[in-house]
């Protein structure tokens, strides 16, 4: 989650980077899915927000999305956001890697012709 300059966006990366000051990395689910930690923090973005602080940028301190009330599914309404969400987010993965790869087609077309 992105937490100075433009704060409070979440991100799902499947891969292992390094990350700069800026992010903070929630990695440890436990009993939540991904995406609906995702989803969660997409829709509570404003809420969070009015906790930032900072003088030029608004900035998300690690304890204030710590401390940041979450209102966790049961593990039945989870089953059931599972059973929905898994296959639209693994759809929205193809289609981002599908593009990633027209794209590079796209550029090394527009190399051989300009």
């Amino acid at each position: 989650m992105s937490n100075s300059a433009t704060p409070g966006i979440p991100v799902i990366s499947k891969i292992v980077a390094s990350v700069h000051d800026g992010w903070l990395i929630i990695s440890d689910y436990k009993l939540m899915n991904r995406n609906w930690f995702y989803l969660f923090f997409r829709q509570k973005r404003q809420e969070l927000l009015k906790r930032a602080n900072g003088s030029v940028f608004n900035n998300l301190k690690i304890s204030i999305v710590e401390n940041f009330p979450i209102n966790a599914p049961n593990k039945d309404l989870l089953k059931r956001f599972e059973k929905i969400s898994n296959p639209i987010f693994s759809e929205m993965e193809e289609l981002q890697l599908e593009n990633i790869k027209l794209t590079k087609i796209k550029e090394a077309l527009l190399n051989l012709y300009f």
